[in-house]
């Protein structure tokens, strides 16, 4: 055993049951980018991972998120299915204890944790991860709900942004940006490359770079956005715009009151 269970609750998108799983406790993450971090996945509780993007029930993870499977069927999304799926099918299996936000968050004390390997964290009542992560040592995170859902993400969560516009837009919202690009764009004002990322040389591994955990209000100097090539297994069908075609804002639900387990 090698997670636990912190969230087992509606998803604050559209009230269907979703769990959050964290895995790294004991055994170290093999991930050669992010490096020593534990993975928290966000994933739907009675549907697997991959049936769940085929039918378009991903949506109570990932929300409008444009790299979800569109209608001709292809899938911009960078995350490989293989871990997603085994997290689930071992969930099923119950290895994994369900504990609150609160005794997890002994259990993340000191460490270094990405929030959201798989599944949009604004998924997850923002009061979960407040408890989870506060003794944490240093997080991760990105979410492209930053449209809809509490700028308190902002927090601890980049905005996934695609296009300049977008980037402008989630300033304005408080946000700092990860922005996706394509080989041949420039970067914006005050943006760098990922350092962990192949074309900016694999410099350094998420887990010693902590550009990434938000807003980072507590500097006091400015710090740069980040833009990244598009890569991954969804790399070829990446088409930067602003909305997944068809539609329209969502009004997200305001999940309050479950931020235990069930």
């Amino acid at each position: 055993m090698n997670g636990v269970i912190v969230y087992n609750g509606p998803s604050q998108w559209d009230g269907k049951p979703i769990v959050v799983v964290i895995t790294g406790l004991w055994n170290r993450s093999n991930n050669p980018k992010t490096g020593d971090m534990l993975q928290s996945w966000i994933l739907m509780r009675d549907i697997h991972p991959h049936e769940a993007i085929v039918s378009g029930r991903d949506e109570s993870i990932c929300g409008h998120c444009i790299h979800r499977r569109n209608e001709d069927g292809k899938r911009s999304c960078y995350v490989s299915m293989n871990a997603p799926g085994q997290i689930w099918k071992a969930f099923q299996r119950g290895r994994y204890p369900q504990v609150s936000p609160e005794e997890a968050s002994v259990l993340v004390a000191g460490k270094k944790i990405r929030i959201g390997a798989y599944g949009d964290p604004a998924m997850v009542p923002v009061e979960v991860w407040k408890l989870l992560i506060r003794h944490a040592s240093m997080t991760t995170g990105y979410t492209h709900q930053w449209r809809e859902m509490s700028n308190e993400y902002s927090d601890f969560c980049m905005a996934s942004v695609d296009t300049a516009e977008d980037a402008a837009h989630a300033k304005a919202l408080v946000y700092r940006t990860f922005r996706c690009i394509t080989a041949d764009e420039s970067l914006l004002d005050q943006e760098v490359l990922c350092p962990a990322s192949a074309e900016a040389g694999k410099l350094t591994t998420c887990d010693e770079c902590g550009l990434c955990r938000g807003s980072m209000s507590d500097r006091s100097t400015s710090i740069p956005t980040i833009a990244i090539t598009v890569h991954g297994v969804g790399a070829g069908h990446f088409k930067p715009h602003t909305l997944r075609k068809g539609t329209e804002a969502h009004d997200p639900l305001q999940v309050d009151e479950q931020i235990r387990p069930a």
